[in-house]
């Protein structure tokens, strides 16, 4: 070595003064004598080249996606990748529309810098210069001028690279133990693209750090041999240790001696570097594979979106720092990346625990929207249930239940009420992870994060309907809060609506066969309860009425009988039993029942031998015999079945109810005494099954808690109706029996009026029918209409009733008949009774106290009474007949219009009751009740059979799939809608910029001196063009369709209004034509 030259690289006269003069260097003595050693050679002092830099003379172009939040660190010189890096940072910085900068930090070594002298700044208050000019020696590098910022690493060395990796591994590591704003730590990947040896090193320093690394195979060099290397190696088993020093079986990869000595070779031919170190690279690539599972590869050649993907899960490798993700981004409404990590690489299975729950629900986004439900609308009992039962001061999963419970009447959800579900381990699981999620996506009003969760899940009907109807329940808390709110709500309530039976239709035109289990089978991880129950719990009418519902009723109306049974020939058959064999068609069951047709051809066969050979075959009896028994069976169930099917139920009660009323109706005329009578007792064992039969009802009702069957029972109007015939009863009987002989007369008048509401009873038979089930509804509705309109009225009555009577008959002495005769007289006025001879007098009427008070004449009214109030009966008259009663005139058809509408809708729901109901209803009334009852089970008899056996799991399974995939479909389907209509308005708004250049092109022409020497009219024109501001350019961003068509008619105006400018003349086209050519120009 010179004795001008160090063994660090730098002549001696370039050292630092201070180095030089310290006491533990001795430079000149020892260079020659001793090894140079960073750690021992030199002394850290403070860094003179420190500010900012201007790079002089450079120019790049290149293209990369921009990439936000993020930085990009590099070996920051002029040459290789982190060049190629800077150019295309600079190009994203001119081109993106996110005006942020990209942080790009190159970290090089400081020896290795060319003109590092111009870096040295002494002042650091102005910018430096730095000068990209001639070509580097061999042994330096330019920086690149595209980073935003440097590290430049010294250790005392001149021309030696790698000096940076240690302190580079160092800062990527810290960096990545920072948190950010969502309190995740900061994610950290190493993109290998080609590179040389000194990567290695790299690659180790960031693989034991934990930072992941993606190596682009196919880039050359490192990247292809690292690549082969993780291809090829093979996997062995070792033990080892975890976090916590237990020990465990891991996995671990390495290459066998024939691998090695392909590597060999491969680095010989590439020239990767020289003999003498290819052993040394190996081991190292070895070392790299300890850690295997942070490597991944990606292919080159397959597209920019596939290498960001790559690097995105190579960051998210860990499953925990995966699931903490995917709860930030649940809570951040970021639905496209929700999708992304449920797609390749989150387990929602595990991912949704009780913790998970909590922690959404306690989230600061969430429960805003039930915060106003709570607000508005549940009472101060349940908002203390909510917020003073945790002792934690946090929602949990019974208090996120008591609000479903509060919004639906029912509850879905076993875990979110009974009492272990807040006392489920913390990270217990649930069978169906993304019903969970979709309520929290509801219960907030995340509309796009509900539709994908509710795509993602299983029993996708069951999952809308729940969807539809906590939007519609929400909306109806809410009501009074924010109309925009409203709308919102209701639009998703539609949208899940639309869902639900979009599913249904094209499930039924696609699988018409699997339709009935698909609406009808339980469903598990909704408490054994099927489709169309949820759908009649949540009082869904638009889909229980669906022809697909529709379809599966008329299958269970029937039982297994076919559907060309008629009524008459059910009736005959209910007379005659014997003829059900005969007459009605039943289903083929080949399951159960062998084809009779193939026993009597083996029987004939058999017969056929046995005379061939002129014997007898004791078989042949036996075959019989088995035969007959057969038959005998196949007769015995057909018989079961037709009684057990729910038309013969309800035509078995409907004759029985019309004899109930016909013996009722013959007691109260014709034998209605104090006495006992064998008539009396049965009637009463009649009305007692009757009573019975509504306690099944509200029994067999498939909802959790007492308190709401009672609520549901209640909100039927004919419940209300039973339970009115069934007191009404009950208190004339005790009347009837009482013995007392002022007792029977009003027990006549009670059981009187309890007739007529059975006899109204009987109008819920004719539900049944197309024409006159919607009748029905109507005249619910209308009574209900009634009623509240009866209130108005009553003030009309009282208001006229009390003042007549004042004035006609002044001070009249209070009691119980005087308000008869006070209301008796305006009510019937109303009909047409005006009852003069009341207003006017009569001849034998008295103003004598004592007869008209004990009744031997009546009272004369007051001579200004008789023409005062008939002036008022006119005007009580008129506001009464006229004006009132045409109101509810027009109540009455606004009701029986919309009643109309929808009649079809009105009548399958009403359909739907009754045959839910004669599914669960004894077959013999009264009679047999108790035999009946004890063998009932109030369940859905119409199942598929043998529900629990392997074979019917997995078609139960196959159909969900089937179903999960439909909804899929549908969802996929809208998105390409909406990404058409926005490559339509994309399409449309290229076009309109071409148009906005001619019509720039056009109004330079018309303020040119050629324009004005053509017309010099036009140059003095005052139509002024549209500003850049309000052109379709103007502001960036996406632009809407109204925002176009207003651009539109600004365009087209202005160059009508420029048109009609010109005067016509010989060689001048019309104005009018040139509109035309101008708007089929636009065309």
């Amino acid at each position: 070595m010179s004795e001008s030259m160090c063994q660090c690289g730098y002549p001696i006269h370039d050292h630092d003064k201070a180095a030089m003069d310290h006491p533990k260097q001795d430079l000149q003595s020892q260079t020659d004598t001793l090894q140079w050693t960073s750690d021992q050679h030199t002394v850290s002092t403070q860094t003179n080249a420190f500010g900012e830099i201007e790079f002089v003379g450079f120019n790049g172009n290149a293209k990369v996606r921009y990439i936000k939040d993020a930085w990009i660190i590099t070996g920051g010189t002029h040459v290789g990748v982190a060049k190629y890096v800077g150019e295309a940072v600079k190009y994203s910085r001119f081109n993106s529309d996110d005006h942020r900068d990209i942080v790009t930090i190159g970290i090089a070594p400081w020896g290795v810098i060319h003109n590092k002298h111009l870096l040295v700044n002494t002042k650091r208050s102005t910018p430096i210069e730095y000068r990209i000019e001639d070509k580097p020696n061999d042994q330096e590098r330019f920086l690149n001028p595209n980073h935003s910022h440097f590290i430049l690493v010294d250790n005392g060395t001149q021309h030696q690279l790698e000096t940076e990796t240690a302190i580079r591994a160092t800062l990527e590591c810290t960096t990545c133990r920072k948190y950010g704003n969502d309190f995740n730590t900061i994610p950290a990947v190493l993109l290998v693209i080609d590179g040389g040896r000194r990567i290695l090193k790299t690659i180790i320093n960031a693989l034991s750090k934990n930072i992941p690394v993606v190596i682009v195979k196919g880039s050359g060099r490192v990247a292809d041999l690292l690549a082969d290397a993780l291809k090829n190696a093979e996997e062995s088993d070792f033990i080892g240790k975890d976090d916590m020093e237990n020990e465990i079986k891991k996995i671990r990869k390495s290459l066998t001696d024939n691998q090695r000595r392909k590597m060999h070779d491969k680095m010989m031919s590439i020239k990767f570097c020289e003999e003498k170190d290819i052993d040394t690279n190996i081991k190292e690539i070895e070392a790299c594979l300890d850690k295997f599972w942070l490597i991944n590869i990606f292919e080159l050649g397959g597209g920019d979106e596939d290498l960001y993907n790559t690097m995105f899960f190579a960051v998210l490798r860990g499953p925990d720092r995966l699931n903490d993700i995917m709860v930030s981004a649940i809570e951040s409404n970021n639905v496209e990346f929700v999708e992304l990590l449920i797609e390749n690489g989150v387990n929602i299975e595990t991912f949704v625990t009780v913790r998970r729950l909590k922690t959404l629900y306690n989230g600061m986004k969430v429960w805003k929207l039930s915060y106003l439900i709570i607000y508005y609308s549940i009472s101060l009992h349940f908002r203390m249930s909510c917020y003073c039962t945790s002792t934690e001061q946090q929602i949990n999963m019974k208090e996120v239940g008591i609000l479903i419970t509060h919004l639906l009447d029912d509850h879905y959800i076993e875990q979110y009420r009974t009492k272990k579900g807040n006392h489920l381990p913390k990270n217990a699981t649930f069978e169906n992870p993304f019903l969970h999620l979709l309520i929290w996506a509801v219960l907030n009003n995340l509309q796009n994060m509900a539709k994908l969760f509710w795509s993602k899940g299983m029993d996708s009907i069951a999952a809308a309907l729940l969807a539809h109807a906590l939007f519609s329940a929400m909306k109806s808390k809410i009501k009074n809060a924010t109309s925009n709110l409203y709308e919102e709500l209701e639009d998703n309530s539609r949208e899940f609506m639309g869902f639900a039976t979009e599913v249904v239709d094209i499930f039924y035109r696609t699988y018409e066969n699997d339709a009935h289990d698909l609406l009808v089978g339980e469903l598990s991880s909704w408490e054994k309860a099927s489709c169309i129950l949820i759908a009649m719990k949540l009082k869904n009418q638009t889909f229980i009425s669906a022809t697909p519902c529709q379809e599966v009723f008329n299958t269970v109306w029937m039982g297994e009988m076919t559907q060309d049974n008629g009524i008459l020939k059910l009736l005959l058959c209910m007379l005659f039993p014997p003829l059900i064999p005969l007459c009605v068609n039943f289903k083929d069951n080949t399951d159960n029942e062998s084809d009779p047709d193939d026993d009597t051809t083996s029987e004939t066969v058999q017969e056929d031998q046995d005379q061939s050979t002129g014997e007898s075959s004791p078989d042949v009896s036996v075959q019989q015999k088995e035969t007959k028994l057969k038959y005998c069976s196949k007769a015995k169930n057909n018989i079961q079945h037709f009684y057990g099917a729910p038309v013969v139920k309800f035509l078995f009660h409907a004759i029985s109810y019309m004899a109930f009323l016909c013996l009722y109706s013959y007691i109260l005329i014709s034998k209605f005494d104090q006495n006992c009578s064998v008539e009396d007792v049965v009637l009463i064992l009649w009305v007692a099954h009757i009573f019975i039969e509504e306690i099944i009802q509200v029994i067999a009702t498939r909802y959790i808690y007492n308190e709401i069957k009672l609520k549901a029972y209640i909100a039927d109007f004919w419940n209300i109706a039973d339970i009115l015939m069934i007191v009404l009863f009950v208190i004339g009987m005790i009347l009837k029996h009482l013995h007392c002989p002022n007792t029977l007369e009003a027990a006549r008048i009670v059981l009187g009026i309890n007739l007529i509401t059975f006899f109204l009873r009987l109008l819920q038979i004719f539900s049944l029918s197309k024409e006159l089930g919607p009748k029905l509804v109507m005249i619910i509705r209308m009574v209900r209409n009634l009623t509240s309109f009866f209130v108005m009225l009553i003030i009309f009555i009282v208001a006229y009733a009390i003042a007549s009577q004042a004035i006609l008959y002044p001070n009249t002495e209070i009691s119980f008949n005087l308000l008869w005769v006070i209301f008796r007289r305006p009510y019937w006025n109303i009909y047409g009774e005006l009852m003069l001879d009341e207003i006017e007098g009569t001849n034998d009427c008295t103003n004598i106290l004592e007869l008209y008070i004990n009744g031997t004449q009546p009272r004369c009214p007051t001579d200004s009474g008789k023409y005062a109030v008939p002036v008022l009966m006119g005007m009580y008259m008129l506001m009464c007949n006229i004006l009132l009663l045409n109101l509810l005139i027009s109540i009455f058809s606004n009701t029986y219009q919309k009643v109309e509408d929808n009649a079809d809708m009105h009548w399958r729901v009403q359909r739907y009751h009754q045959i839910q109901e004669y599914i669960t209803r004894p077959l013999f009334v009264p009679f047999y009740l108790v035999d009946v009852l004890c063998l009932k089970r109030f369940r859905c008899r119409y199942k598929p059979e043998n529900d629990g056996s392997e074979t019917n799991v997995f078609y139960r399974q196959v159909v969900r799939e089937r179903e999960m995939s439909i909804a899929q479909i549908i969802i996929n389907n809208k998105q390409a809608d909406l990404e058409s209509i926005d490559n339509s308005v994309t399409a449309i708004h290229k076009r309109l910029e071409k148009m906005d250049s001619k019509i720039d092109t056009l109004q330079e022409q018309q303020h040119t001196g050629t324009a004005t020497n053509e017309n010099p009219q036009l140059g003095r024109g005052q139509t002024e063009f549209p500003t850049e501001s309000e052109s379709i350019t103007g502001e960036p961003g996406p632009v809407t369709s109204d925002q176009m068509t207003g651009n539109i008619e600004q365009k087209l105006k202005w160059i009508v209004d420029t048109l009609k400018k010109y005067k016509p003349g010989a060689k001048q086209a019309s104005p009018e034509k040139n509109v035309d050519r101008v708007e089929e120009y636009v065309r």
